[in-house]
């Protein structure tokens, strides 16, 4: 099974309720297309984050693991996930 690293750019809502710019990495067993849903879950972040893609930035491929950047926002819409990282993902920034 082919993994993807997949970075997210995107805008988080921190505990005081400010939008916070951060970048998302983890490994997803499929690769995002728009419109797409990921979960985002720690027990060292007070909340789930939820993101949209809203594009993709850029696709690296011919590797096994292909690295896919892409742009997204959080929303709180906790339905159609295509997939939920619990505690395998990382703020990059």
């Amino acid at each position: 099974m082919q993994a993807y690293t997949l970075t997210i750019n995107c805008e988080v809502m921190n505990e005081m309720g400010v939008l916070v710019s951060h970048t998302l990495k983890t490994e997803a067993h499929l690769p995002p297309q728009p419109e797409d849903k990921f979960m985002f879950i720690s027990r060292n972040y007070f909340k789930p984050i939820i993101i949209r893609i809203e594009r993709i930035l850029s696709s690296v491929t011919g590797n096994p693991f292909s690295e896919q950047v892409c742009l997204g926002e959080e929303i709180d819409e906790p339905y159609d996930i295509k997939e939920a990282f619990y505690g395998t993902w990382v703020m990059a920034d």
